[in-house]
């Protein structure tokens, strides 16, 4: 019976711990006059960690309208993954974007937009990197990249060079110019597509003159 009564006293205790804190917290978040006082963004909202190292998802693709090869006409539920079950989607690269705007519905700040040919580009200014978006995507087309990218490989594709050219007048057909006009640029060639290490602090605006599909594009964007 005595041990039943000290647990109670001892959760009586505990609570009373546990509302001075809270009640000191509450008196911290009021002035004098009385009025509340909100406490900073980043203590309440956890950022992930991309956010907070600098880096965001960008669509890796400009295969859109008058640049993409489509197969067929899809007139279905408006849904990247519903097309994307139907023969990995509509057009012939099987690696692109799909165009369906999956991903603009789940961004939570409307950081994504649809380009003039109709592929989706992410705003580095307005995203907060919380991965909605790739969560949604089936064809793996956003990756992450730096805010402060001066370049970026606009393809996603790793088919070789013929097939990739007979898919997309835009795609990386692994040529390796990029890697001998910008040798400091840190281009590589990883299963026919360009990619870039950003470790590298070389120039790379000659790798993207040579490109010959014009896959290497200027990383900027105005609000």
């Amino acid at each position: 019976m005595l041990d039943f009564v000290l647990n109670i006293l001892y959760a009586l205790v505990a609570l009373g711990v546990v509302g001075g804190i809270l009640g000191l917290l509450l008196s911290l978040s009021e002035t004098e006059d009385g009025e509340k006082i909100s406490p900073p963004l980043e203590n309440l909202t956890c950022l992930p960690l991309h956010f907070k190292d600098g880096s965001y998802p960008q669509v890796h693709c400009k295969g859109g309208a008058g640049k993409a090869r489509y197969v067929f006409m899809y007139k279905g539920i408006n849904d990247c993954t519903a097309l994307y079950r139907l023969f990995k989607g509509n057009k012939l690269c099987k690696y692109a974007c799909l165009e369906m705007g999956s991903c603009v519905r789940v961004c939570p700040n409307g950081a994504i937009h649809r380009e003039e040919g109709g592929t989706m580009v992410v705003d580095p200014e307005v995203c907060i990197a919380c991965g909605s978006c790739i969560s949604v995507c089936p064809t793996g087309v956003l990756r992450y990249i730096p805010r402060t990218a001066d370049y970026y490989v606009a393809c996603n594709s790793i088919e070789d060079g013929p097939n990739t050219t007979a898919t997309c007048t835009v795609g990386c057909i692994g040529c390796r110019i990029c890697e001998r006009r910008s040798v400091d640029g840190g281009f590589i060639i990883e299963r026919h597509l360009a990619k870039i290490n950003y470790s590298k602090q070389g120039e790379r605006h000659h790798a993207a003159e040579d490109c010959p599909t014009k896959c290497i594009v200027k990383h900027e964007f105005n609000s």
